[in-house]
């Protein structure tokens, strides 16, 4: 902590920390809770950003993977400002898939995730157009501490061999960020939750446009940064604004759902500098442009769900719950982690209902809306016929 100390009276305009760590291991999960409070107790005041890899529910690397899980949720909860939710089986996914890589390696997925969160922090490092700061972004994604686990989400990805064969538009990055396959995190039905807020980070140099020559005798394609105003056209074309498909882009593809609340849920940031690879890499394509999405959604629920099943199913036999013991732990510990993830559960289950319930009652008036108007045209006919 003196080393952290030093480093911070070293810089002229510190915003926050990043703590990359796992919350599947021992270590990851323990000694990173323990510098995750250190931190909070000395800079209570700067935001702390967590991106974390939750356990795959497929595989495991540890029998109590489970518990360092369900403590680590539950016991950094209080101390960090915005949890990054990543996984590795989302990221092999994302190699297999998008990369055409048979048999990812570490190398592959650390790569993949260190592109996803330099995009995250492009406007804390460069010039740019729409600045997002660390606490803009907490300011417009964290509504209350209960739902601070942002999923997030990278494109485009494409593998090197088809550099050459795409061009991505604005339009056409932002529509990939909303998508599943390029969620960088485990969940599925993101269309049938709802989204809190969407933070949205573009960096690069835009399609190019026609202008004409200086002698005015050719068009010539000139290059120009990412624009405003087609990233925000992009993101309400996506939007479900009165329940219905979207229509405006002559296709049939479910819309965003937004807590109905909610007028807007946005927050954009752009910069200029096109994204880069490491030198070497003869895998992910390069790029003129890139974006990066933080989206709270009910979704990320999922992820909880299914570590918690696995607690419970091990807790249920006191399974290894005697090496705890013997390291001097309580066994209140236990109890106290499983109340404080079923109850970060529990908040978001309370909340989709609510959603629900208030997206019915919009129905049911626009549906007696709709019948008061029948009755009267039924009346207006007869009464002139």
């Amino acid at each position: 902590m003196d080393r952290v100390r030093l480093a911070v009276d070293l810089c002229s305009n510190l915003q926050g920390f990043f703590v990359f760590h796992s919350f599947g291991g021992g270590t990851g999960s323990g000694l990173g809770c323990d510098i995750l409070h250190d931190l909070h107790d000395a800079f209570d005041k700067k935001v702390i950003f967590q991106p974390v890899i939750y356990p795959s529910h497929k595989f495991s690397s540890s029998i109590v993977e489970p518990y360092n899980c369900i403590f680590s949720t539950h016991y950094m909860r209080d101390v960090v400002d915005v949890s990054l939710m990543l996984d590795n089986e989302a990221a092999y996914r994302v190699c297999e898939n998008k990369l055409n890589i048979q048999q990812p390696d570490f190398d592959n997925v650390n790569r993949l995730i260190a592109q996803c969160i330099s995009a995250c922090t492009t406007s804390l490092r460069f010039e740019t157009q729409l600045h997002a700061t660390l606490i803009e972004i907490v300011t417009n994604i964290v509504p209350t501490q209960y739902y601070r686990y942002p999923i997030v989400s990278l494109a485009p990805v494409r593998a090197r061999d088809k550099e050459a064969h795409e061009t991505f538009v604005e339009e056409e990055i932002v529509t990939e960020l909303f998508e599943s396959k390029n969620v960088l995190c485990d969940v599925t039905h993101l269309r049938q939750n709802r989204y809190l807020s969407a933070v949205v980070l573009l960096r690069g140099i835009g399609s190019p446009q026609k202008e004409k020559s200086r002698d005015g005798s050719k068009d010539e394609l000139k290059e120009r940064p990412v624009e405003a105003n087609h990233v925000i056209t992009a993101l309400h074309s996506l939007k479900d604004q009165e329940g219905e498909i979207s229509k405006r882009d002559g296709t049939h593809r479910s819309p965003l759902k937004f807590a109905p609340w909610i007028q807007s849920g946005f927050k954009v940031g752009l910069v200029g500098v096109p994204p880069s690879t490491v030198p070497g890499d003869k895998v992910m394509a390069q790029t003129k442009r890139q974006g990066a999405m933080l989206g709270n959604s009910t979704a990320v629920r999922q992820l909880f769900v299914r570590q918690y099943t696995k607690f419970l199913k091990l807790f249920y036999r006191r399974a290894y719950v005697w090496q705890f013991l013997e390291a001097n732990g309580e066994i209140d510990s236990f109890y106290d982690a499983r109340d404080g993830v079923r109850d970060i559960i529990g908040h978001y289950e309370e909340l989709l209902q609510e959603c629900v319930r208030v997206e019915n009652e919009k129905y049911d008036a626009r549906l007696a809306e709709g019948e008061r108007l029948a009755v009267f045209w039924v009346s207006f006919g007869l009464w002139f016929g």
